[in-house]
């Protein structure tokens, strides 16, 4: 998923590791069902506790956006691609 994944971190908290906060988010996204990302495939998706929160055809718009959320939340923008869906469905 390193492809085409952008990271938007607000925690405030140093406690956890960039890297164990994207690990943590990257598992969650496997986690969410194929039929679900279908409806998102070439967009951009902001992820944060595994939902998707927001979504976007430009990731800048999409990165704008997210970053006006509260500032304790991690969250993963990620392109959906047809890897995404095909990883998904099996």
């Amino acid at each position: 998923m390193k492809s085409g994944t952008t990271t938007v971190d607000r925690a405030e908290s140093g406690e956890i590791s960039l890297a164990d906060k994207i690990e943590h988010e990257e598992c969650l996204f496997r986690s969410i069902a194929a039929g679900d990302l279908f409806t998102y495939r070439g967009q951009f998706v902001a992820l944060s506790g595994g939902k998707i929160i927001d979504n976007d055809w430009d990731e800048l718009a999409l990165a704008k956006r997210v970053s006006l959320l509260p500032k304790n939340n991690f969250i993963l923008i990620h392109q959906i691609t047809e890897t995404d869906l095909h990883e998904h469905n099996n």
